[in-house]
């Protein structure tokens, strides 16, 4: 089954400015990696094939853009690092491995 892919409005938008005023072909690239997923609701293999990079690349492109506009769930590791309650960071010690 393909996972669904969820994108905001300001996403979309950054995608279509960085279309209109790409200068490199990756620029480009980036830009309809979610404008075609967006817009035609094309799927990660057919925009792969489309714009002739991998499928890793395209999704690699869109958190890109993700973290570009600001989108909170696309930071690494977020929900492990914080806690729900209170948004605190949360540190621990660093535990040693093997004596060392």
């Amino acid at each position: 089954m393909a996972r669904i892919f969820l994108i905001d409005e300001k996403t979309v938008a950054l995608a279509e400015n960085l279309r209109d005023s790409a200068t490199t072909a990756v620029e480009l690239k980036k830009a309809l990696s979610v404008i075609l997923a967006s817009q035609y609701g094309a799927s990660a293999k057919k925009i792969a094939d489309t714009l002739k990079i991998s499928e890793r690349t395209v999704f690699l492109y869109r958190d890109e853009l993700k973290k570009m506009a600001g989108d909170p769930r696309s930071k690494r590791n977020a929900r492990r690092k914080t806690t729900w309650a209170d948004g605190e960071i949360i540190s621990g010690p660093k535990r040693k491995r093997n004596g060392f």
